[in-house]
């Protein structure tokens, strides 16, 4: 993983988390690379991450958000 595309995400998901504070029906998905080889750490760094997919499972997207919502707990797929 190169460390500035991790830092990038890091730093985007800081101002994500404001909105989401400001509006809390927002849900975030976070997909790539870097969720791919971050997977369920990530959502320890960042507990606000409703989702968190790797590049081969982006097509389970819509299923992942449905999961999200019937569950209330964050879903992580990057196989």
């Amino acid at each position: 993983m190169r460390e500035k595309a991790f830092d990038k995400a890091l730093s985007r998901l800081g101002r994500w988390r404001l909105l989401k504070r400001e509006r809390p029906a927002l849900r975030i998905a976070v997909g790539g690379c870097v969720a791919s080889q971050e997977g369920a750490a990530l959502l320890a760094r960042a507990p606000f991450i409703d989702v968190v997919f790797g590049p081969q499972t982006l097509q389970r997207l819509p299923a992942l958000l449905a999961e999200r919502e019937a569950t209330g707990h964050a879903q992580v797929d990057v196989r």
